[in-house]
């Protein structure tokens, strides 16, 4: 195990603050044999020239500079050049424990799986809360049919930051879209295997970002992509777990995102109401959001998920939004 090399691409802009404690991190692992890509994404705080002087003190770590063109394409940087057996991916706010690349290269060799994947602590602010999975192993689709619900509910499926892969099974990420890019990255990786160990430590340190508001979620495209990656989601489990096969998790996760995105673009969208409505219209004809409103309306949708953005919306005393999102199901019927 000691000769298999894991190459660990870091997608580096405007990490100044965070950027050694990432890459001490990483050179700081139990497990040795690496292969540290740092992958300056066009940084103009000085974290360049801090990659640089990171590399100059460990043998192990390459680093590529190149223009801006966003976290998927930096991390594509990274697997052109990556020689590695093994890959893996840190995001740099953010810190691993020093034996997570030991614990997921054995949890591969345990049964010979083509990924591992762990649970993370995520961090908000001074508060760490742990997401730890159930252990198991996936000999295949079968097996991953029964773990998907609650590895996708506890949002252990989409990032590509709490898992090992295989060099040779990995495609590229798609680039030129703003949201879901890591999911659909794990799902191109997963049709061509579902062989998956498991396990329930927690050796990633993921740096969330501070709750706010929705004021950023007022962009239309940000519903056209929901809208996408419900539809990718849906074919993916259909072609790997059969044509008859619906997630309930999948949908309550996409409806939620779905009807918050909405009450954000009406909330905060400078454009004219009538174009607003107008907007909504076009939205209420799609056959994926209109599959995740009959969702809602039938319940499947948990009290728990669907109160979290109520609760967000009350203690900005967003009355008017609130209202809005309260009657959700009735929105899209109500613009034609």
């Amino acid at each position: 195990m000691a000769d298999q090399v894991i190459s660990v691409v870091i997608p580096v802009y405007n990490a100044r603050q965070s950027l050694e404690r990432c890459v001490h991190s990483v050179i700081g692992q139990c497990y040795s044999a690496l292969e540290v890509i740092l992958v300056d994404d066009g940084s103009t705080d000085g974290s360049g020239p801090i990659c640089d002087q990171l590399a100059a003190t460990d043998s192990r770590i390459q680093v590529i500079h190149k223009p801006n063109g966003g976290v998927s394409s930096a991390r594509n940087k990274g697997i052109e050049v990556a020689t590695g057996e093994y890959l893996q991916f840190v995001d740099c706010d953010d810190w691993l424990h020093p034996q997570m690349c030991q614990l997921l290269l054995e949890a591969i060799a345990k049964n010979g799986a083509d990924m591992a994947l762990c649970g993370y602590q995520r961090v908000v602010g001074r508060q760490i809360d742990e997401v730890s999975p159930i252990p198991s192993f996936c000999s295949g689709p079968i097996d991953f049919q029964k773990q998907f619900e609650k590895l996708y509910s506890a949002f252990l499926i989409n990032p590509p930051w709490n898992k090992l892969y295989r060099r040779a099974l990995v495609a590229s990420f798609s680039q030129g879209i703003s949201l879901g890019e890591d999911l659909l990255f794990n799902l191109a990786y997963l049709k061509k295997s579902c062989k998956i160990e498991v396990i329930t430590d927690c050796p990633y340190f993921y740096v969330a970002e501070q709750p706010g508001s929705l004021t950023k979620r007022y962009q239309e495209s940000r519903v056209d992509w929901e809208l996408v990656l419900y539809k990718e989601t849906t074919d993916f489990l259909q072609e790997v777990f059969g044509a008859t096969y619906i997630s309930s998790a999948v949908r309550e996760v996409s409806a939620s995102a779905l009807l918050a995105d909405i009450v954000g673009y009406y909330a905060n969208s400078p454009a004219p109401k009538q174009q607003k409505r107008d907007v909504l219209a076009e939205w209420a004809q799609d056959p994926g959001a209109q599959e995740l409103f009959w969702a809602v309306g039938r319940g499947e949708i948990s009290v728990r998920r669907r109160s979290k953005l109520l609760a967000n919306l009350l203690r900005r005393n967003q009355l008017a939004v609130a209202s809005l999102y309260l009657n959700g199901l009735r929105l899209l019927e109500k613009v034609d």
